[in-house]
């Protein structure tokens, strides 16, 4: 019997760091959907973790489910960051080195430096790490730990890029 594998990516969505807001309109969710999808060329397979605060609870589980993936509030100072840390962090081994779905890659949509220690980690440990940032809110030493950047298009927004691409990729390594 052989078996189909296909490589999968871990995401971790911090969808107010990506708004550039802490106030999320409900309909701005399937523009942030669209945009994630495109730019990142997200598939169902993805293992994907989206969080926000209570009050943006609606766009949080809007974008989650459309992303299949799983919604995470928290109140309180980085509560949408620790959320997000504790589930990059206690994501199953099993899960990871799945035989017929690996994960290859792991984007965090942040800029924040809050992501530093655990982007490091899972590059050191052989995985690919992309971070997704606004222009200008890009933490350096988490640019640094990534294997790639790619910036969003305009700060706030969620609107094409110059390039043809939907993200502009700033470095790879």
């Amino acid at each position: 019997m052989t078996r189909n594998t296909c490589t999968r990516r871990l995401v971790a969505v911090d969808l107010e760091n990506m708004a550039g807001t802490p106030w999320i309109p409900a309909d701005w969710s399937a523009t942030a959907c669209s945009y994630l999808v495109e730019a990142l060329e997200l598939k169902e397979h993805d293992l994907v973790y989206v969080a926000g605060a209570p009050h943006n609870a609606t766009a949080v589980c809007a974008v989650a489910g459309a992303l299949h993936g799983q919604a995470r509030v928290k109140r309180g100072k980085n509560g949408a960051d620790l959320v997000l840390l504790n589930a990059l962090e206690t994501t199953p081994i099993s899960a990871l080195e799945s035989p017929t779905a690996p994960v290859a890659e792991v984007v965090i949509v942040s800029g924040d430096g809050i992501f530093t220690g655990v982007a490091d980690r899972f590059r050191r440990s052989g995985y690919r790490v992309t971070v997704v940032s606004r222009p200008g809110s890009l933490h350096r030493a988490l640019a640094a730990a990534c294997n790639r950047v790619v910036y969003l298009s305009i700060p706030g927004q969620l609107s094409r890029s110059r390039s043809s691409q939907p993200g502009r990729e700033a470095q790879s390594r």
